[in-house]
């Protein structure tokens, strides 16, 4: 991999900005990060934490160390941080909101929404961060008039750079209370919020407009097309979606598109769309040359890398001395030893070895009274586990949201509903399946037909006797109640499963996924690649 010269892009940016001014356009560097999810140590390319002989890059305080240097070379900037920044570390784990304050802090940018697990832990998790926040949060689609005590945040905010104001306006996608717990507010449409507050901040005289959004970057693309004649650039998040310009071995992630995105409205004006990947692994910078108007006439930029050259600030470093011991000595505790990789990768394919040890995990934690089946979604997956020593921090990277566990009743023909769901949208290319919502099983053998039409794609489910004595499979009862263990995202109906919510009977609680996961494969220790035939595709 070529390393990205820092120090050469950002002198870059200077010479064009420069030329621009005396060309009689207005450059104005739009630098952003999103979805960081607390990732204050170095990644590996994946974003988690670096085992053996990984190369280890990013984190937090390279990224601070990256903006610096920009900023000091663009005469025009603005900073946005577009969401996300909650969750998904041992560090906002052990310390929640407060160290997401101090570290943001030591460099506070120009403005910052909120993203969905943001809300993870309430209201009363999120407000005291707002208030100590030197940051303006920015929630354009937000309504707090059910939550009174939700007030430390701006419907936009205009900032002034060379005698043009700038308003930035900050957006998140509405369906919050899929992963958060916001109270009672809500959360508007977000194309119609931005449509009206461009067009209140363009009677103000401002004439350039930033959305920061965490909305995805389709939903994203589609605002572009859609949000009015007064937005010139939306910064993303929410999809962790990477866009790079280039030649792409010179960028060690894959790219999946332009840097930045152009859309088209309806007029031929054009709207430019970025989005700088996720987990303190790149900074974005787009440097954009606006005429007198404030119409986007010329851009350049690509994301930076946060590859090893790139200096930790060292200001970050001081400010997380306090909460460091803490964490590591969770995280470094040593709870496994694993023979095989395991990939949640694999989970897109058929069953995977991860998905398989976290279903286990479920039903072991309501054993003996509610022993039976468990079901996982892959998108609750979020870690690999290397062969070698387990530890807690790995672990909790996997399951990092901290969910709770529960068992249900379901009758048999709604079982099968939720299996037939899991598969709807899945495809067959050159024999490889790709299933992104295909639930991952435990006490279940279940077969499918993906070349059959959604809807008649599950063409056997087994369930595992629990009277007999061995592995004995036995056609599934569709008038029978099943007992099915599972997190609290899918018993709310989460991933469109509302059939589970709907009809899911006796719920009894169990413990955090996390706790069952970690006594599950301590248990297990060492944990080898078992080959169970949960999951079967034919042809």
């Amino acid at each position: 991999m070529k390393p990205i010269n820092v120090l050469l892009v950002v002198a870059l940016a200077l010479v064009s900005s420069i030329g621009a001014q005396q060309g009689g356009l207005f450059p104005l560097s739009v630098i952003h990060f999103n979805d960081l999810h607390a990732r204050y140590n170095q990644v590996n390319l994946e974003g988690f934490t670096c085992i053996g002989q990984e190369r280890c890059q990013g984190g937090y305080p390279r990224q601070v160390s990256v903006v610096r240097q920009i900023q000091a070379a663009a005469e025009n900037s603005i900073y946005v941080n577009a969401g996300g920044s909650f969750k998904g570390t041992l560090w906002y784990t052990v310390h929640r909101w407060e160290v997401v304050a101090s570290m943001l802090n030591v460099l506070p940018a120009d403005a910052m929404t909120l993203g969905r697990f943001d809300f993870f832990h309430g209201l009363e998790g999120l407000n005291p961060f707002m208030a100590a926040s030197e940051t303006p949060v920015v929630l354009t689609n937000v309504d707090n008039s059910g939550e009174p005590s939700f007030v430390n945040f701006e419907r936009s905010v205009v900032v002034e750079r060379s005698g043009r104001r700038i308003g930035i306006l900050g957006v998140i996608r509405p369906d919050v209370d899929a992963v958060g717990r916001p109270g009672n507010l809500t959360f508007t449409d977000p194309i119609e919020a931005v449509r009206t507050e461009s067009a209140r901040l363009a009677e103000d005289g401002v004439d350039i407009v930033v959305v920061i959004s965490y909305y995805g970057h389709n939903n994203e693309r589609r605002m572009a097309r859609n949000c009015g004649p007064y937005v010139d650039v939306i910064v993303g998040a929410s999809s962790n979606t990477i866009l790079y310009n280039g030649n792409n071995t010179d960028f060690p992630l894959e790219v999946e598109g332009e840097y930045p995105t152009v859309e088209f409205q309806p007029d031929g004006r054009r709207v430019l769309v970025v989005q700088a990947g996720s987990y303190g692994r790149m900074v974005g910078n787009l440097t954009v040359y606006f005429d007198e108007d404030g119409e986007v006439e010329q851009w350049e930029g690509n994301p930076v890398f946060l590859d090893t050259n790139v200096p930790e600030d060292p200001a970050v470093m001081t400010a997380l001395l306090p909460y460091r011991e803490e964490v590591e000595t969770l995280g470094n505790r040593t709870v496994a030893v694993a023979e095989v990789d395991m990939s949640r990768q694999d989970c897109v394919t058929g069953e995977c070895v991860i998905g398989s040890l976290i279903t286990d995990s479920m039903v072991r934690a309501f054993f003996p009274v509610y022993n039976g089946i468990a079901l996982q979604n892959r998108g609750g997956i979020r870690g690999d586990l290397q062969a070698g020593t387990v530890t807690y921090k790995q672990l909790f990277e996997v399951l990092p949201f901290e969910n709770q566990l529960f068992s249900l009743l379901l009758r048999g023909d709604h079982l099968m509903t939720v299996l037939e769901e899991s598969v709807r949208s899945a495809t067959v290319s050159n024999g490889t399946v790709q299933a992104w919502d295909l639930l991952q099983v435990s006490g279940l053998r279940a077969t499918f037909r993906i070349t059959n039409p959604p809807g008649r794609r599950l063409v056997s489910l087994e369930v595992l006797c629990q009277q007999c004595t061995g592995a004995v499979y036995e056609p599934i009862n569709p008038f029978r109640e099943y007992r099915v263990a599972m997190a609290s995202f899918l018993v709310e109906g989460g991933d469109r499963y509302e059939i589970i919510a709907r009809e899911g009977m006796d719920l009894e609680e169990g413990p955090v996924d996390l706790d069952a996961f970690e006594a599950h494969v301590e248990r297990m220790s060492p944990l080898r690649d078992v080959e169970a035939g949960r999951i079967r595709f034919v042809f």
